[in-house]
């Protein structure tokens, strides 16, 4: 996870700064979310982050954790409107 944190700074480089600390503090809490199985929240919360940022780093990780929740066929994964 720590790799993927860096990738965070790097990508968010061109970023407000505001939104890029809100959207690096809500990174932090869903990799901890995933870390202790809380799938939903972790979604949750890069689903929020996301809206900040719009990076496809977050939005990979919003599929992995609909894919872990069972949902491969979520809008976010296939690509398709809900």
């Amino acid at each position: 996870m720590g790799t993927l944190l860096m990738m965070m700074g790097w990508l968010l480089s061109d970023m407000p700064p505001a939104a890029v600390d809100v959207a690096r503090q809500l990174y932090v809490e869903a990799t901890q979310s995933y870390q202790a199985g809380d799938w939903a929240g972790g979604v949750e919360r890069l689903e929020r982050a996301y809206v900040l940022v719009r990076k496809p780093v977050i939005l990979f990780n919003i599929a992995f954790g609909y894919v872990r929740l069972s949902n491969p066929f979520h809008p976010i994964i296939t690509g398709r409107s809900a």
